[in-house]
């Protein structure tokens, strides 16, 4: 056998170049894969966000219309009498407010116009 060469006939040096390329392929394909798994992760993660706002558009929406209506559904409530007020009410310290007649009676006895808060009994 000649110096440089091995059992198998090939020169020292081809040898090792024939042992990079496999080597090189390898990392090649590992980079290939990494930058796979980088677009797959951006992409995954463009999804996410994209359905995220989607959902949080969509939830403010429904949010938007059930406020809405519910707007609508108290305006309409406030717009119709529901049942008569009650023509008197006590309040504290006894005094009492009579809505048919717009007074308040208070505790001493006393006779208030609700409107002008001017005592009755003076007024003739």
């Amino acid at each position: 056998m000649a110096l440089g060469t091995s059992g198998f006939g090939f020169h020292s040096r081809g040898l090792s170049g024939w042992q990079s390329a496999p080597h090189a392929m390898s990392l090649r394909f590992l980079d290939q894969g990494a930058a796979a798994r980088a677009r797959f992760s951006a992409t995954w993660s463009d999804q996410i966000t994209g359905a995220t706002d989607l959902t949080f558009q969509a939830a403010l929406i429904r949010m938007n219309i059930e406020a809405e209506a519910a707007h609508q559904a108290a305006f309409a409530n406030s717009n119709s009498v529901v049942g008569k007020p009650r023509d008197s009410t006590i309040l504290a310290g006894a005094s009492t407010i009579n809505l048919d007649e717009d007074t308040i009676t208070l505790g001493d006895g006393t006779v208030l116009d609700i409107k002008t808060g001017q005592n009755i009994d003076l007024i003739v």
